[in-house]
């Protein structure tokens, strides 16, 4: 290990922030302000999420057809890991 090796990463987990990129035709459900339930995958069994959208992006990905959305989840109870997997709930 050298001075400049990390060896430690500090990270802020009481909004976790998920990255979503729906098909556009599913775009319009999304609009930022509004609030949208998100199911746990496994290994973390959890009752879905509420979540918060923050950011609607203004450009369609090309190459996918679908747009990016950002959520919030308040998780300032940290019971939740950051880096699980999620799905929109219908």
């Amino acid at each position: 290990m050298t001075s400049s090796t990390d060896v430690l990463q500090i990270i802020s987990a009481d909004i976790l922030r998920v990255d979503l990129y729906v098909p556009i035709k599913e775009a319009d459900k999304f609009q930022v302000g509004d609030e949208c339930q998100l199911c746990v995958r496994e290994p973390f069994e959890h009752e879905p999420l509420e979540a918060q959208v923050v950011f609607r992006s203004p450009m369609i990905e090309a190459t996918t057809g679908t747009l990016r959305i950002i959520v919030e989840i308040d998780n300032r109870e940290l019971q939740l890991p950051a880096g699980f997997t999620v799905s929109v709930a219908n």
